[in-house]
């Protein structure tokens, strides 16, 4: 299955509690998403199956009223459990 990676360099994290409200809000935005923060690594990794826009995931990071640093888009193909599981070697 096709995916989209977005990840955004975030600033001003310093906590657990910093990650939770940046994934929140980013949830709130987007609903159908997987998202996670490290306050360690200053990023956020958004994971969709649909593109989003790229303006749109800046401002709600600078809603947050953390530090908006970067943003990086890729396209990934997601394996299944199974394919996982039975891969060739």
């Amino acid at each position: 299955m096709q995916m989209y990676r977005y990840i955004i360099g975030v600033g001003g994290m310093a906590c657990g509690s910093c990650e939770s409200h940046v994934n929140n809000e980013v949830r709130k935005h987007f609903p159908n998403v997987s998202v996670k923060s490290s306050h360690l690594k200053n990023q956020t990794i958004i994971e969709s199956k649909e593109k989003l826009d790229l303006k749109e995931v800046e401002q709600v990071i600078i809603n947050t009223h953390y530090d908006f640093l970067s943003i990086e888009e890729e396209i990934y193909e997601k394996k299944s459990f199974f394919q996982k599981l039975f891969k060739k070697k």
